[in-house]
């Protein structure tokens, strides 16, 4: 069934941020480049959602970038099977009386 209506590529565009907002590794490249400053030590953090593709983003921008030392905050997190060990002690079967969280040492 053919929807008439239907938008594959829906957008919103936001008056007044031509300036804050850009499309394409490219734009964002160079906009990111012309920002940093020259001459002095600079962190630049990258946050985002689940599910963006980080082999992407180092390819197309970080490494663009040539950064000095890049951090993946995800090499530091804790695997599935070693967050249920650390937890083990709070977590339970019970979803009513089960254990939420521990009181703050005094």
């Amino acid at each position: 069934m053919k929807h008439a209506g239907y938008d594959k590529f829906p957008e919103v565009r936001i008056r007044g941020c031509d300036d804050r907002a850009w499309c394409g590794w490219p734009a964002i490249q160079q906009t990111i480049k012309a920002r940093l400053p020259k001459g002095h030590k600079t962190a630049l953090v990258i946050d985002c959602y689940p599910g963006v593709r980080l082999d992407e983003l180092h390819k197309q921008l970080i490494s663009s970038l040539n950064p000095a030392q890049w951090i993946n905050a995800e090499d530091a997190r804790h695997d599935e099977e070693q967050l249920h060990d650390l937890l083990a002690g709070n977590l339970t079967d019970d979803r009513v009386f089960g254990v939420l969280s521990c009181p703050r040492p005094e």
